[in-house]
């Protein structure tokens, strides 16, 4: 009976293997395939877009073709990116698509009576488009640039630097409805005085509120000084009645779909880990140790949590564009990740009812002896 006993544990063993090699092959294919597709063919606002997306689990290969912008400029863009980095480029290149740059530049003209001709650059920067979570600081700089110099130009100064927030977007007018100043600050004794002179201002900001899409800029208030002792103040305020022109245009999320996305990101990581997992359990397997069964148990957790992360990720993603979600479709990768983590649980199921105890071992080396 000792011996019967024995030889089922072995013949478990062995389809246990079996199950384990199986798993490892089903994810490593499907970390070559698709998980998710879209093709889309429609309209973003009053602008075409044609937009691809091939979601693997550790990365995104799109293709992007649209009009962008008042004038309906054509771009192209055709790219891969990897998850582990973050969303990055993709991020950025899809930001396009909303009417959103990391830069915005508009150009004033302070001038006094002897000097004409003066061309101050005045940019507004940030490092992440188009979206930004609720409650999560973002760091925005504003550049002053003295571009060209009229004749009898001395000097400019820097008298003031603003920070707008355009809220209240509205669809049909495609504009923002009111604005307010986030920050001010007077500079003490910045000046220019020749061409490729600048001065940059930092300030972090941070958005409170779910807007659904806010608009930031910021301004400059300059005073020109010639060298006959004449001076005159300008400012960009005008480019604050022509908000949608003139801003970046950011699209607030809510924390909770940030944590997704991150989570989304390390899903490719806890897959690798879990294939790793695999391979040491096969080996305990094989030995006949029981710690085997643990091993199989966290891979399986692993792989299942990959999978889940990453599926919640997607579907964020795919909401936060938006026009996109009739396209949007699940295929094959999914599928065979999701086999693979099951037939681990199924390992784990008849490890447990099969596991080796010890007298069973004993009774093995003394049937050999």
């Amino acid at each position: 009976m000792a011996k019967f006993e024995v030889k089922i544990k072995e013949r478990i063993g062995v389809f246990i293997i079996v199950f384990l090699v199986i798993s490892i092959c089903l994810t490593s294919f499907a970390l070559t395939i698709p998980w998710g597709k879209v093709d889309a063919h429609t309209k973003f606002g009053p602008a075409p877009v044609d937009l691809k997306l091939d979601l693997y689990e550790h990365k995104v290969k799109y293709d992007i073709n649209a009009e962008v912008g008042i004038l309906g400029k054509n771009i192209s863009i055709s790219d891969d990116k990897m998850f582990l980095t973050g969303l990055g480029e993709f991020q950025g290149n899809m930001g396009v698509v909303f009417d959103s740059y990391k830069d915005v530049k508009y150009r004033i003209y302070p001038e006094t009576w002897d000097c004409t001709g003066t061309v101050v650059y005045v940019k507004t920067h940030t490092d992440q488009i188009p979206w930004w979570a609720v409650n999560m600081p973002q760091k925005i700089s504003i550049s002053v640039v003295l571009n060209e110099t009229g004749n009898h130009f001395s000097r400019l100064r820097i008298d003031e630097v603003k920070l707008i927030v355009w809220k209240g977007w509205d669809n049909e007018t495609r504009d923002y409805t009111n604005h307010a100043t986030v920050w001010k600050f007077s500079p003490k004794d910045d000046y220019l005085y020749k061409t490729g002179d600048s001065k940059t201002y930092t300030h972090e900001i941070t958005i409170n509120e779910k807007y659904d899409k806010i608009g930031i800029v910021g301004l400059v208030n300059v005073t020109i000084i010639d060298t006959m002792g004449g001076e005159n103040t300008d400012s960009g305020e005008y480019y604050v009645g022509n908000s949608s022109m003139w801003t970046i245009n950011i699209m607030m999320i809510s924390q909770t779909q940030a944590v997704s996305i991150m989570l989304m990101v390390i899903a490719f990581p806890l897959t690798i880990v879990g294939m790793i997992f695999c391979v040491i359990a096969i080996f305990f397997v094989y030995k006949q140790k029981r710690i085997g069964i643990l091993i199989i148990l966290l891979a399986g957790i692993l792989q299942m949590l990959a999978v889940v992360f990453y599926v919640n990720g997607i579907n964020t993603l795919i909401g936060l564009i938006g026009f996109v979600e009739p396209w949007f479709s699940w295929t094959y990768g999914l599928f065979l990740s999701t086999a693979s983590f099951i037939l681990l649980f199924v390992a784990f199921v008849i490890m447990l009812k099969f596991r080796p105890k010890p007298e069973i071992v004993e009774m093995k080396i003394l049937h050999k002896k």
